[in-house]
């Protein structure tokens, strides 16, 4: 996965939202980072509620990786496992706003915060970081460490263990880093459409 590569796409986003939305005029530094490490937990709270390993009370418990066309009304199913991306057509209708992994939809849409927390603070030169292999967790453990992480980055600079955590997860969820990198171009440039049309 080409870190760098994602902050360069992550930070023409912010960009531009920073400049559509006048945020530099109505939040200060620390209440944009205050609003991202939340923004940031509710993705993460969508994206263990489509993995579902924490619901204990139910006997449906897999992973949300295939998703039901909307466009015909459930007649056809993405099967995710042919498209290594998020966006993917679906076989009857070839409508083609259909998401094919809704979990790895929801994983980069965090990603997306992560990264965007990294360029808040001056983290954007992620090269010197090296991967670390992570004593072991089960994902709900993993999600939980990423809270905290997320949490703690509002008292001190915890960034490195944050962003760790969150890619670690990516691996435990069984995504490869081409995987991830494609849905997350694939997502920014949805999120730059949204932008386009007044989201």
């Amino acid at each position: 996965m080409n870190i760098k590569k994602l902050f360069e796409m992550q930070k023409v986003l912010d960009e531009r939202i920073i400049e559509e939305h006048k945020i530099r005029e109505t939040y200060t530094k620390e209440q944009l980072i205050k609003s991202k490490v939340l923004s940031l937990n509710v993705e993460t709270a969508e994206c263990a509620n489509e993995h579902r390993e924490f619901k204990f009370w139910s006997k449906d418990r897999e992973p949300r990786i295939n998703a039901v066309c909307k466009t015909c009304n459930g007649a056809g199913q993405v099967r995710s496992a042919n498209y290594p991306s998020t966006i993917a057509p679906c076989y009857v209708c070839n409508s083609t706003g259909q998401y094919g992994n809704p979990l790895l939809e929801e994983y980069v849409d965090g990603l997306h915060f992560v990264l965007s927390l990294g360029l808040e603070i001056d983290y954007e030169n992620m090269e010197y970081f090296k991967w670390h292999k992570q004593k072991a967790h089960t994902i709900t453990e993993q999600y939980i460490a990423i809270a905290k992480w997320a949490a703690a980055m509002l008292e001190d600079d915890y960034y490195f263990e944050l962003f760790h955590a969150y890619i670690h997860l990516g691996v435990m969820l069984g995504f490869s880093w081409e995987q991830i990198e494609q849905a997350y171009m694939d997502k920014n440039k949805v999120n730059h459409q949204r932008q386009d049309n007044g989201y």
